[in-house]
């Protein structure tokens, strides 16, 4: 074996060490307590829904309610900023972090779906009328161009028998349909 390929090996050893020893490790077997999710402090909108989500999955309500707070603080975001600085124009949109711990099979996986199905019905709704929007404007610019191309047309056949012809007016109207 050459100085190289000995080189070689012994870095890979000391790499295969170093990722072995950096190994996650398992969860201790008993997990310290914690305090149930009050869901007197869930907005009045949100605490029937937590409640009975939760009731029915059999689930501690927290794996309901923290991503139902984080999906609403989420479009909450989308409407205000702060504003850290008084005389700037600085500003920042809020976000809320949260994280869900559990064992495996303790339903954090189907809990935070249920608490989340309305904003991906809302997601869905959106993209179907994007879509829709989107369609619309492209139509209504094919309809644009065809316009302008017809009065390009109009205003060349007018220039082509009278070379004086007054074609100022030719495109009024013909304005593109905004995005």
């Amino acid at each position: 074996m050459s100085r190289a390929e000995e080189l070689m090996t012994d870095m890979s050893t000391a790499a295969d060490e170093l990722i072995d020893g950096s190994a996650p490790l398992p969860l201790p077997p008993d997990l310290l307590p914690v305090e149930p999710l009050p869901l007197a402090a869930l907005p009045d909108a949100l605490r029937p829904w937590v409640a009975d989500v939760s009731e029915r999955m059999q689930c501690p309500p927290d794996f309901v309610g923290v991503p139902m707070l984080v999906g609403a603080a989420a479009l909450v975001a989308r409407r205000l900023a702060i504003r850290p600085q008084e005389r700037t124009e600085w500003q920042e949109s809020p976000n809320l972090w949260a994280l869900v711990v559990g064992r495996p099979g303790m339903m954090k996986s189907p809990a935070m779906s249920a608490a989340l199905a309305p904003l991906e019905r809302l997601e869905v709704r959106s993209a179907e009328q994007f879509d829709a929007d989107a369609k619309g404007h492209a139509d209504a610019l094919r309809l644009h161009k065809m316009r302008a191309d017809a009065a390009d047309k109009l205003a060349r056949q007018k220039l082509a028998k009278d070379p004086h012809a007054e074609i100022g007016n030719a495109f009024d109207g013909l304005e593109e349909p905004p995005a």
